[in-house]
């Protein structure tokens, strides 16, 4: 299997490369409505977290899910209840200072093999996003592949060096005001 078409949307780098850290299992059917690297007013990148906003489900595979994973998970720092029934689970990547640095500058192909072996084998073979994940990994073996796709001089794309474009700022940042948060009620 190799890439035979290019990514025509932005996709959610944090979703690509980040949630996979949280050693969930791919293939959950319980999944965050979207992730993010920065709160607007809250949080931001150079924080090193990430938001994943999840629908909240008053059943016992969510709350298993939700302690097992979100609550027991390693890099959990503090959920937020919104008024829309909505969690927002923040998790904090400082023990892999380094990778989390290097994604938020865009250098994918410069993470540690720790990282990349764990992308790898969230992702497997036989997933649709495998190969992608790969060339974004290691582009040298996929030059070729994407001047032929993108009808470019293979040495433009060695000169850029990735893949893949480096995350969206705007599209990995959460709008949501602190009306929008669900207070609880203080007991004096």
């Amino acid at each position: 299997m190799t890439v035979e078409r290019l990514h025509k949307k932005y996709f959610q780098k944090s979703r690509i490369f980040l949630y996979p850290m949280l050693d969930i299992r791919k293939g959950s059917k319980i999944l965050p409505e979207q992730t993010y690297i920065a709160w607007e007013g809250f949080i931001k990148p150079e924080d090193r977290k990430l938001i994943c906003l999840y629908e909240l489900e008053d059943n016992k595979d969510f709350k298993s899910f939700e302690k097992a994973k979100l609550f027991g998970n390693k890099k959990f720092d503090n959920v937020m209840l919104t008024n829309d029934n909505k969690g927002l689970y923040i998790f904090t990547f400082d023990d892999i200072r380094s990778d989390y640095n290097l994604f938020l500058n865009g250098k994918y192909s410069y993470t540690s093999k720790e990282f990349k072996d764990k992308l790898e084998s969230y992702y497997g073979k036989n997933s649709t996003s495998y190969e992608f994940v790969m060339s974004y990994l290691y582009p040298e073996d996929y030059y070729d592949v994407y001047a032929k796709l993108l009808n470019v001089d293979v040495k433009l794309l060695k000169e850029v060096g990735e893949l893949c474009a480096p995350f969206d700022l705007d599209k990995e940042t959460l709008k949501l005001t602190e009306e929008n948060l669900k207070i609880p009620d203080l007991i004096i």
